[in-house]
């Protein structure tokens, strides 16, 4: 019982059973299936959410700026094209932008791609990439996520996604992004893991 109250194995328990329904995996630390690179992160999530399959490697995330050239978008489009013809698992946020161009063009060149999102997988955002992420699952990819059934995005969110964008990937490419970016919290991430980082530039 792990010095669980009752009202706390009762909510893990409508947990379950409302992923069972949604058809949403909850794979823990204890988990064969739990991917082992997650070990290695700041504060390992003890239980991950799965829509769809969990991809294995190799894994190369894709990512930059939300508001982005439209040449930025090009590039990150064919970049997730070429990597999933090569077989490599194209892993992304889910953001407008960089990341939905990815996740993209991973589709378009009929390989899988991964989506880390800073919400419940049963809460996508934004709403505008919703049909993208039935689309990733659709095709036999997978939503991800750390946080709760039902959870909603919340900026303090996203630092904790891309550490798992990050943890799942052997590299990271930074199509365009300001210096500031939530992209350069996910190649932080990379570099005090020993992985590597590829900015990949457009002008």
């Amino acid at each position: 019982r792990l010095g669980l109250t009752e009202a706390e194995l009762d909510r893990g328990r409508r947990e379950l059973e409302k992923a069972e329904k949604l058809k949403v995996k909850v794979i823990t630390v204890e988990d064969p299936d739990y991917p082992q690179e997650l070990l290695y992160v700041a504060q390992p999530p003890l239980a991950i959410y799965v829509k769809g399959k969990l991809l294995p490697a190799p894994r190369v995330a894709v990512v930059g700026s939300r508001r982005c050239s439209s040449y930025g978008r090009r590039v990150a489009y064919s970049l997730g094209k070429c990597l999933s013809s090569a077989g490599v698992t194209v892993v992304s946020g889910l953001a407008q932008g960089i990341d939905a161009e990815g996740h993209r063009g991973a589709l378009e060149g009929e390989g899988k791609t991964l989506a880390v999102l800073g919400s419940g997988v049963d809460s996508v955002f934004p709403l505008s990439n919703l049909d993208l992420a039935r689309r990733i699952v659709e095709e036999g990819g997978g939503l991800i996520s750390e946080f709760p059934l039902g959870t909603k995005a919340r900026k303090e969110h996203f630092p904790r996604r891309n550490r798992i964008v990050s943890g799942l990937s052997k590299a990271v490419v930074v199509v365009e992004a300001p210096e500031r970016s939530g992209s350069f919290i996910t190649v932080n991430y990379a570099l005090t893991r020993g992985r590597k980082f590829s900015p990949f530039p457009v002008r």
